[in-house]
């Protein structure tokens, strides 16, 4: 169970990441 809610965490974490960069490339390329 606490390792799946750290994977899920790592997962969401990293997806937000993704989400800044993506929103990042879009501002600057539009």
């Amino acid at each position: 169970m606490e390792k799946e809610k750290r994977s899920l965490v790592k997962t969401l974490g990293w997806g937000v990441i993704g989400g800044i960069i993506v929103g990042l490339i879009y501002i600057i390329f539009h």
